[in-house]
């Protein structure tokens, strides 16, 4: 599959190992096999992020849903919101101000290192993954 999937893709921080953990959840839960995932720092989403001229982009997660981008508490809480349940309870958060949930998701994506670890390079998706990983 390539960027130009119906399915929505989860880009994620290659490095981080809580983007890792996301991914991680993605797979495991996500039965109906509706999300792709990528990295910020693979092909598909260097082809795609053309599309956001000079937008700025943070560095952990990234939605791309029906030919639009989501970032910070946007993007996770939609992610959950594809979700079985009961992980898609969470996007109940959506209801919160955007300036509050963003300030949440900052502070964890700004601590996200230190906090989980950071890996010395991307991990490879295992043989039952790569049908949902892209790059």
């Amino acid at each position: 599959m390539d960027a130009t999937s119906e399915k929505p893709i989860v880009f994620i921080d290659g490095f981080c190992v809580l983007c890792d953990k996301l991914a991680d959840l993605i797979i495991r839960k996500d039965r109906r096999r509706r999300m792709l995932i990528a990295t910020l720092q693979g092909e598909t989403f260097d082809k795609l992020k053309v599309q956001l001229k000079d937008q700025e982009v943070p560095d952990s997660v990234v939605l791309y849903l029906n030919g639009a981008f989501y970032f910070r508490s946007a993007a996770v809480l939609r992610i959950a919101g594809l979700l079985p349940f009961p992980y898609n309870l969470v996007k109940v958060f959506r209801l919160l101000p955007r300036f509050l949930a963003d300030g949440v998701y900052n502070w964890l994506a700004g601590r996200r290192y230190s906090i989980f670890g950071k890996r010395q390079k991307c991990r490879l998706p295992a043989p039952h993954e790569r049908e949902l990983c892209l790059d």
